[in-house]
C-alpha cells in the first residue's frame, strides 16, 4: 500500500506530496527494512528532494543511493531497484556506473515504458543523446499515453543543435502545467527565436511558479544537465529578459552532489563496444553475423568491471564507413571488438580482434574454424561468442590488463571501484608479501574515505583470505576479517560476482564447506563465461574432495579460454593424484610455470617420489628447498589448509617422503609455523 501510495505521488509531485509520501514509506521500510519495492520508492522520494528542491535534509542523494543499494541487494533482478540505483549515481555525477546500472535495469524489464523514460533521457543528458532518444521513443511508442516530460529530452537535443523550431514543436507537447521545466524551456526557446512577446509570456508563467528562478537556474540546470547546454539554455533565457548572474557569482552545486574525478569523455577511457561483424555468405550468415555481435556484447555486459556500449547503439553503425578507431570515438568507446565471417561449403571462419582505439594498436586476435555439417549455427553461434568473451574480458586477459595500465596513472583517492579491481588483478599477477602488504594497506585507506564501494570490500577480502593462505604477516584474526569484509561486498551488491567469489573462498578457509557450496554455485551462476571465477571456485570444490565435479569445472575454463593462468592445471593434478595416476598429474604439473610457486616443485617431488623416480624427486626437492629450506618442518601446516577436506594431505607428506624429504609423522613433534617465504606467485 505504501508504494501504491508513493505511485500516486509521481501523478501529483508537490511538496506536500512528497512530506507525506516519505514519511509513509519511511515508516513501512521500519516495519519491513527488506523489501525492495519500497525500498526504491524512497531512493526517489530522497533523491527529489535534491532533483526538485521538496523538503531538502542533508545527503538527499547519498541517502537515496544507500536506499537503492539495499532494494538490491533484497531484490536482484528487480528492474525497479536497479533504476533506483541508477538514478542516485545519475545525480552524483558518477557516469560510469550509472551507465552499467541503467543498462542492468532496462535489460530487465524491457516493457516498462516510465523506467525506459527516465533512464533514457538520463543517459541523453550524460552524453550519449542518439542512444538515449531512442530508448524514450521506444517508450512512447510502448505507451501512447504517456506522461508529457517524456518530451523532454526531444526539446535539449533539438536546442543543444540549434533547431529552435524543432524543440518549440517538443515543448508545445508537454501537457504538464502546473510544473516549472516546460516553462523554462519555452522561454528560453523563444528568447532563441527572437519571438519577445511568447518569450516574456513564458517568464510569466515561470515566475509565477518559481519567482526566484533567475538567481538558481544554473544550479536547477546543473542538476540535470552538461555545462554547455546549461549555458545554452541560460543564454535563451536572458534574451527572453530573465536576469541570471554571471557564472562567478552563481551559487555553487550542494555539496549532496559528488563532483565527478574527471570528465565524462575521461571516464568512457573504459567503455568496450562490439561492432557488427563484417560477413559474406548470404542471409543466413548475415544473421549469424549479428547474432554474434549480439551474444558478445551480453556476455561482456557479465563483467560488473567492464562498461559495455549498448548493442542498439552500436547496431546503428552497421555499414558505415570508417575504421575501427572513428567508429569507436563515435560511441564513446576506448576498446572495440570487431570482426568478419566467411562461409565455403559446410566451413566456416570467424575471425575477431580486439583494437584499442586511442592507440589503433590490435591488442589481440585470434580465428575459429567450424564444421557446419558437424555443428547447428546456433551452437557454433554459442561455442565461438563464449570463446571471444571468456578470452578478451578474463582478468588476465589483455583487456584488463591495458584498462590497468591507464588506471595505474591515477591516484588512489580517484579509482574507481573497477579500477581497484585491477590493481587487485594486477597484484596476483606477482603475489609476493610485499605487493599484499602494500595493496592490503591501501584498500583499508581506501575503504576509510568511503566505505559504500562493494568492489573495495571483495577486495580487501581476498587480502585477508592471502594472509592466511600462503602465510602472509599471520594474524589469527585474518579469517575473521576476511568474512566481514565479504559479507559487507555482498550486503553492497549481490549481484557482483567478485563479491561472491570472495565470500566462498572466505567460507572455504574458514573450513565451512556447508556455506561454501551454495556461495559458490550461486557466484559461478552469475557468469558462466568467467573463466576466472570459474577456476578458482572449481579448484577450491576438488580440494573438498568433489575430484571429477570440480576437475571438469577448471578443464571447461582453461577450454574457453586457452591463454588461462597456469595455476588452472592444479585441478586436474589433484584429480589425478587421487586417482594415483602420478605420470598424468606430473604431466600437468609441469604445464604451470610459475616461478616462485612452491606446489610445482612440491608436485613433482610427491608424484616422482610415488613413481620411484629417484633424481627427479631428488631435484624437485633440491628447487623446493631452495625457495625455502625450512619448509620440511612446516610442510604439514602448509598443505593442510588447502587440503583439509581433499584426502590428500598424507599422500602428499608420503610422496615428499619418499623424495627424501625428512617430515614428521602426524603427532610426532608440533608443526612449525608457516613461513611466507613458501608463499606462492598465486593459487595452489
Amino acid at each position: 500500500e505504501a508504494v501504491l501510495r508513493a505511485f500516486g505521488y509521481q501523478e501529483r509531485m508537490t511538496p506536500e506530496e512528497h512530506a507525506e509520501v516519505r514519511d509513509i514509506l519511511e515508516a513501512a521500510v521500519a516495519v519491513a527494512p527488506d523489501h525492495s519495492d519500497c525500498l526504491a520508492e524512497l531512493a526517489s522520494i530522497y533523491w527529489h528532494e535534491y532533483a526538485f528542491g521538496y523538503n531538502l535534509r542533508p545527503d538527499s542523494v547519498g541517502r537515496a543511493r544507500a536506499a537503492a543499494q539495499r532494494a538490491v541487494a533484497s531484490a536482484p533482478t528487480s528492474h525497479f531497484a536497479h533504476c533506483a540505483f541508477a538514478t542516485s549515481l545519475f545525480f552524483e555525477k558518477d557516469y560510469l556506473a550509472f551507465r552499467a546500472a541503467a543498462e542492468r535495469a532496462l535489460a530487465l524489464n524491457r516493457m516498462d515504458s516510465s523506467t525506459a523514460a527516465i533512464l533514457g533521457n538520463m543517459i541523453a543528458y550524460a552524453g550519449d543523446w542518439e542512444y538515449g532518444r531512442s530508448i524514450v521513443e521506444r517508450a512512447m511508442q510502448l505507451n501512447p499515453h504517456h506522461a508529457g516530460w517524456y518530451h523532454y529530452v526531444a526539446f535539449c537535443d533539438a536546442y543543444r543543435r540549434r533547431d529552435y523550431r524543432g524543440a518549440l514543436a517538443s515543448a508545445l507537447k508537454d501537457n504538464m502545467p502546473a510544473y516549472h521545466w516546460p516553462q523554462e524551456y519555452l522561454a528560453a526557446d523563444y528568447g532563441q527565436l527572437g519571438e519577445e512577446e511568447r518569450a516574456r509570456a513564458a517568464l510569466r508563467e515561470l515566475r509565477a511558479l518559481v519567482p526566484n528562478f533567475g538567481a538558481t537556474a544554473r544550479e536547477e540546470f546543473g542538476k540535470w544537465l552538461g555545462a554547455d547546454l546549461t549555458e545554452h539554455l541560460l543564454d535563451g533565457l536572458r534574451k527572453a529578459g530573465l536576469k541570471i548572474p554571471d557564472a562567478d557569482a552563481a551559487p555553487t552545486l550542494p555539496a549532496t552532489v559528488r563532483k565527478p574525478a574527471s570528465e565524462a569523455h575521461v571516464q568512457e577511457a573504459f567503455w568496450v563496444a562490439v561492432l557488427s561483424f563484417k560477413s559474406s555468405g548470404g542471409v543466413e550468415i548475415e544473421s549469424f553475423a549479428d547474432g554474434l555481435s549480439d551474444d558478445i556484447t551480453t556476455g561482456l555486459s557479465r563483467f560488473p568491471y567492464l562498461s559495455v556500449v549498448a548493442r542498439a547503439a552500436a547496431a546503428r553503425l552497421k555499414g558505415r564507413p570508417g575504421d575501427e578507431r572513428t567508429l569507436g570515438a563515435e560511441l564513446g568507446a576506448r576498446y572495440v571488438v570487431e570482426g568478419s565471417i566467411r562461409k565455403q561449403g559446410s566451413a566456416i571462419r570467424v575471425s575477431a580482434r580486439l583494437i584499442d582505439t586511442e592507440s589503433g594498436a590490435q591488442l589481440w586476435a585470434e580465428t575459429y574454424d567450424r564444421d557446419l555439417q558437424v555443428s547447428s549455427i546456433f551452437a557454433v553461434q554459442d561455442d565461438v561468442a563464449a570463446r571471444i568473451v571468456a578470452t578478451v574480458a578474463d582478468s588476465y586477459g589483455v583487456l584488463v590488463n591495458s584498462m590497468a595500465l591507464v588506471a595505474a596513472a591515477k591516484d588512489d583517492a580517484d579509482l574507481t571501484p573497477a579500477e581497484w579491481q585491477f590493481q587487485y588483478f594486477a597484484y596476483r599477477q606477482q603475489i609476493t608479501p610485499a605487493n599484499h602488504a602494500a595493496l592490503k594497506k591501501r584498500l583499508e585507506a581506501a575503504l576509510e574515505r568511503d566505505q559504500r564501494r562493494a568492489e573495495i570490500w571483495s577486495c580487501l577480502a581476498q587480502m585477508y583470505v592471502d594472509a592466511y593462505a600462503f602465510g602472509f604477516q599471520a594474524d589469527p584474526t585474518d579469517l575473521d576479517r576476511a568474512l566481514v569484509a565479504a559479507r559487507r561486498g555482498v550486503e553492497f551488491d549481490r549481484t557482483n560476482q567478485f563479491g561472491l567469489v570472495s565470500l566462498a573462498q572466505t567460507y572455504f578457509f574458514r573450513q565451512d564447506l556447508a556455506a561454501f557450496r551454495p556461495a559458490a554455485e550461486r557466484a559461478m551462476a552469475l557468469n558462466p563465461l568467467n573463466t576466472d571465477a570459474l577456476g578458482i571456485l572449481g579448484l577450491l570444490i576438488v580440494h573438498t574432495g568433489e575430484f571429477e565435479r570440480g576437475a571438469a569445472i577448471v578443464r571447461h575454463a582453461m577450454e574457453l579460454n586457452p591463454d588461462h593462468a597456469g595455476w588452472m592445471h592444479f585441478g586436474p593434478i589433484w584429480e589425478h593424484f587421487h586417482k594415483r595416476e602420478y605420470e598424468r598429474a606430473l604431466e600437468h604439473a609441469n604445464q604451470v610455470d610459475i616461478p616462485g610457486l612452491f606446489w610445482p616443485y612440491l608436485v613433482v617431488a610427491a608424484t616422482c617420489g610415488h613413481l620411484g623416480q629417484n633424481a627427479e624427486a631428488t631435484a624437485a626437492v633440491r628447487d623446493l628447498l631452495a625457495l625455502d629450506p625450512e619448509f620440511a618442518a612446516h610442510a604439514r601446516s602448509n598443505i593442510t589448509s588447502w587440503h583439509f577436506a581433499s584426502g590428500l594431505l598424507e599422500p602428499l607428506l608420503d610422496g615428499l617422503r619418499k623424495a627424501g624429504l625428512s617430515i614428521p609423522v602426524a603427532g610426532a613433534a608440533p608443526d612449525s609455523p608457516r613461513s611466507s617465504a613458501s608463499a606462492p606467485a598465486d593459487r595452489a
